[in-house]
């Protein structure tokens, strides 16, 4: 049961950054946060602003496409082979990216009018959390 829930909880949570990522990479303007935050649209942009936004937004999303696989990867390798060191690292990277941009969305909100996804970043920080502690007691379990 162990196994189950912290991998339902890590794919989720890799699933969530994969999706952010591949939007972050693909999209072509910024997001409707972002316009809220600038309190401009897209097309009334600098052109050279636009480029260092599309810059940051590419950035961003090979971070998130980075820890998406590693978290996923990460799991599945820890319920095939149960490697004692996956549960820190898997918890560990994925904390990093979602502390980051939690910190980074907590900034938009409240310095700008934009209304960034917080509770996305709270989502996968509880995925996180539940994943670890259950991976943790799978190691634990398997070494009784």
């Amino acid at each position: 049961m162990n196994k189950l829930i912290a991998s339902i909880s890590n794919y989720s949570a890799g699933l969530i950054l994969l999706s952010f990522g591949f939007i972050y990479l693909i999209k072509n303007s910024f997001m409707p946060y972002h316009s809220q935050a600038v309190s401009m649209e897209w097309n009334e942009l600098e052109s050279g602003v636009q480029y260092l936004l599309l810059a940051m937004m590419r950035v961003m999303a090979g971070g998130y496409l980075s820890i998406g696989i590693l978290i996923i990867t990460g799991q599945y390798l820890f319920n095939r082979h149960k490697h004692t060191y996956l549960p820190l690292l898997i918890f560990s990277c994925g904390m990093l990216v979602c502390l980051t941009s939690g910190y980074a969305t907590l900034l938009v909100k409240f310095h700008t009018p934009g209304r960034p996804p917080i509770i996305a970043a709270i989502i996968g920080l509880i995925l996180l959390i539940v994943a670890f502690i259950f991976n943790r007691q799978a190691v634990r379990q398997s070494m009784e």
